[in-house]
């Protein structure tokens, strides 16, 4: 009679094997998720930045002079429904009305008649930042007082 049964040995060859298919695939998904993470981001950035394109065309008044900054905040393009609410990577709310030291704005700059939208968007839950820095702000915004 043939016995049908896997020997130790195989069963071994088969769990190293699995073992090297998990020691290549883990890394490469790991790599494909961060990658994802990032065009996520970049997506919701340049849609901060069409909804600031459509809030400057809706409130003239409120577009920079030539040589000046204006400062639109998130949770404002949310109010004027420009924008649904700015979620993270991971589904949870943004921190963007500035309750800690981080601020979520968008900075708009007017050179030779020509506008520049800078987007600070900050995602305390997934630690996404974009570059953004307090001294880039017009001299008549107070970095503590902003997006309150």
């Amino acid at each position: 009679m043939k016995n049908k049964a896997f020997t130790l040995v195989e069963m071994i060859a088969v769990v190293i094997i699995l073992a090297l298919l998990l020691l290549i695939a883990v890394p490469a998904i790991g790599a494909i998720l961060a990658n994802f993470r990032q065009v996520y981001y970049k997506n919701l950035e340049k849609e901060l930045e069409t909804a600031s394109i459509n809030y400057i065309n809706t409130h003239r008044a409120k577009r920079p002079k030539d040589g000046d900054k204006k400062v639109i905040c998130i949770n404002e393009l949310e109010k004027e429904k420009m924008i649904d609410k700015v979620l993270s990577y991971r589904h949870k709310k943004c921190d963007i009305k500035g309750d800690n030291d981080k601020k979520s704005y968008v900075l708009i700059e007017k050179k030779d008649n020509k506008y520049t939208y800078k987007i600070c968007l900050y995602c305390d839950d997934d630690s996404y930042s974009s570059k953004c820095i307090s001294s880039d702000l017009p001299n008549n915004v107070d970095p503590n007082e902003l997006c309150k």
